[in-house]
């Protein structure tokens, strides 16, 4: 999917190739020489989304959802190069794609197989600033474009994915936080 060919593989087991081995699980491509983990490819996948993703597609789904495109593309969201469907990315601590949502034809909104969920915005998180918590992710995204166009930029403004995902773990962001 990332260089047009047909030379695209997932390893259901272990493979040499050259001088190295390609673990089970693993994707890669014969052509442009790709590969990695199920991370890598939807680091690859987003990547290439955003990519092909058009003026046009960013103003539909910003006149749908009523989120800016300037918001819609600074956090990462692409139409899928595969599905069509959109792709809305979370990262882990390091700002590594750990997730993808999936925007799908009935307004759902879900997350990759296999994948956890991820608390989003919290890869730019900074200690000390404000922090604003919303639930979903379409209110997520409204609510920081609403805090930088009034200037709270300073702010850290959170999201958790959706209704019964929050985990134990992302209470440290709140730890001694203005909340």
């Amino acid at each position: 999917p990332f260089c047009g060919s047909n030379s695209f593989y997932v390893n259901m087991k272990d493979k040499k190739r050259k001088s190295r081995t390609i673990p089970a699980g693993f994707w890669d491509c014969f052509s442009c020489g790709l590969g990695g983990n199920q991370f890598s490819f939807l680091r690859e996948l987003v990547r290439e989304s955003r990519k092909n993703t058009t003026k046009s597609d960013y103003r539909k789904l910003s006149k749908e959802r009523g989120i800016s495109t300037s918001t819609l593309q600074r956090t990462g969201l692409g139409k899928s190069v595969l599905t069509g469907l959109w792709l809305i990315p979370a990262y882990n601590k390091d700002g590594g794609v750990s997730n993808v949502y999936v925007y799908t034809e009935s307004g759902e909104v879900k997350s990759s197989t296999n994948c956890s969920h991820q608390l989003m915005g919290s890869h730019k998180f900074e200690p000390g600033k404000p922090v604003w918590v919303s639930e979903g992710i379409w209110d997520w995204l409204a609510w920081d474009e609403v805090t930088r166009k009034v200037g709270g930029d300073g702010a850290n403004v959170l999201g958790c994915p959706g209704a019964n995902v929050f985990k134990k773990q992302w209470i440290k962001y709140f730890h001694e936080q203005d909340v």
